[in-house]
């Protein structure tokens, strides 16, 4: 009996070989398209910087390069964020202008209400290709205007928030260059 079922088995696969050698092959994968004239230009997202809120509100942040491994969690370690703000909600540039990514304005609160100061932050772009120039040297951490757009930096909380699903708080700052 299982001689039968082997030879069976066997003999169905030498008539099914061919059959499916004649299958329709999938196509080679294609290259990546190029930008077309007339088509906007593709948009991209890239970590900027690392910052902490200021000790009061509506202070200046503190701004570090960017870093993989993340900010140093020092006394913040454990805690919980309720929610921050950001001043301004909108940044307009005209073409070849800059704005100081130390003139953000951002206050993170506790679940009491309270301000946490040295709350660490991630702040990324999110731009076409071209529009945009994040200038993080030392002394100028800027953002330079190379054309017209509308583009969004994004504000990212590192600490959880209170809700207790270890999600973390996030908001745009809109950026138009006129």
């Amino acid at each position: 009996m299982d001689f039968m079922r082997t030879v069976f088995v066997l003999t169905a696969m030498a008539i099914a070989a061919p059959l499916c050698a004649q299958l329709p092959q999938p196509a080679p994968p294609q290259p990546l398209q190029r930008a077309v004239p007339g088509r906007p230009p593709p948009i991209s997202i890239t970590e900027i910087a690392l910052a902490y809120t200021g000790d009061d509100a509506g202070q200046r942040l503190q701004i570090e390069d960017w870093d993989p491994a993340g900010p140093a969690m020092g006394g913040m370690l454990g805690t919980r964020l309720d929610y921050f703000l950001v001043e301004p909600a909108t940044i307009v540039l005209e073409n070849g202008g800059r704005f100081e990514l130390e003139d953000l304005r951002i206050t993170a609160y506790g679940l009491n209400g309270d301000v946490l100061g040295g709350a660490p932050l991630k702040l990324s772009l999110e731009a076409p290709a071209g529009m945009l120039s994040p200038d993080l040297a030392l002394e100028s951490q800027s953002l330079f205007a190379l054309g017209p757009g509308i583009a969004r930096l994004w504000i990212d909380a590192l600490l959880p928030r209170g809700t207790g699903t270890g999600e973390h708080y996030r908001l745009p700052v809109v950026v138009l260059v006129r």
